[in-house]
């Protein structure tokens, strides 16, 4: 006698996909509102790797506080009463740089750029979270070549010494970034993209990339600056006429004396500002290595002294 055993049923099959779906739905869901609990900011792209998104409205968290992030419709940070526009007009200096030159952890109306009575109604700020030198060059490149602006006259650098670590990398908290190679951009390739995608929508797809140590498995060397001084030295040579300033906060005395030492600032003005969290915790933010409000009002009193009275800042 045969035994005969059915298969199961297409509407089985269609169940345990329905189940599997709507179990990573939930895990996403519990995931993003009850561990992580505050909104995404960024989005990925092909030219910068990653960028801010268009009209962002949100609060992040810190421990001591919360800040707020206002884009306007092309990613630019702004504070909430502003223009979403951005324009050229009256603008002659543009600020390039990471965390510290966004304002990471303050409010934009606290931020150096905004107190600073040289900068506030004169300057742009392409400043970006997790940006290295390059990438925050390419996103004010590229709005320099859509709007024509003519006008910018001096470019300001505000480097910290984890750059020397990512302008090493292709890489940086789990996402794909340009770098420089022979003096080219090497871009996102298309399964780069994806994987921003992914890691951007999807924070089962972040906690996978964080278990294989996507970034990490990269090291670098801190004390090795060819590559950073490279980016250094594209950015001046690409700066359509315009004089660069380098601002190096929080360099250790190993690292100015190369830099100090190096062509880039041989041939262009080269400035330290020397304070750290552990020598100076006053002004940081409590247990990161971010300027808090105070932070952000002495590097501008140092800006308004030390930038500004021996460069085109002041020839205004």
């Amino acid at each position: 006698m045969r035994i005969f055993v059915r298969s199961p049923s297409i509407a089985n099959a269609l169940l345990v996909v329905l189940s599997l779906c709507l179990s990573i739905a939930a895990a996403e869901i519990f995931i993003r509102y009850i561990i992580v609990g505050e909104p995404r900011i960024f989005e990925v792209s092909r030219q910068l790797g990653w960028d801010l998104q268009n009209n962002l409205a949100v609060s992040r968290k810190k421990p001591t506080r919360n800040w707020d992030v206002f884009t306007n419709e092309v990613g630019y940070r702004i504070d909430s009463n502003s223009n979403r526009q951005i324009r050229c007009e009256g603008k002659e200096i543009v600020l390039l740089g990471d965390s510290f030159a966004f304002g990471e952890g303050v409010n934009i109306e606290e931020r150096f750029d905004y107190i600073s009575a040289n900068l506030k109604n004169h300057s742009l700020n392409f400043g970006v979270m997790g940006y290295s030198p390059l990438q925050s060059f390419l996103k004010f490149d590229a709005f320099r070549n859509n709007k024509k602006c003519t006008g910018l006259r001096h470019q300001i650098v505000l480097s910290s010494p984890n750059d020397v670590i990512d302008s090493q990398k292709h890489l940086n908290h789990y996402r794909y970034k340009p770098y420089l190679y022979d003096d080219k951009i090497i871009y996102l390739n298309n399964l780069e993209v994806l994987h921003g995608h992914l890691r951007d929508n999807s924070y089962l797809y972040y906690l996978f990339a964080r278990s294989i140590s996507l970034s990490d498995s990269i090291h670098g060397d801190d004390q090795d600056t060819k590559k950073v001084i490279k980016e250094f030295d594209f950015i001046s040579k690409h700066s359509h006429g315009a004089e660069t300033t380098f601002i190096f906060q929080g360099y250790p005395e190993k690292l100015k004396k190369i830099l100090e030492l190096s062509e880039i600032c041989a041939n262009n003005d080269c400035i330290f500002y020397d304070i750290n969290p552990q020598k100076d915790p006053q002004y940081f933010l409590k247990s990161d290595s971010h300027w808090n409000a105070k932070g952000h009002r002495a590097f501008s009193a140092f800006f308004d002294k030390s930038v500004a009275g021996h460069s085109i800042v002041s020839q205004r």
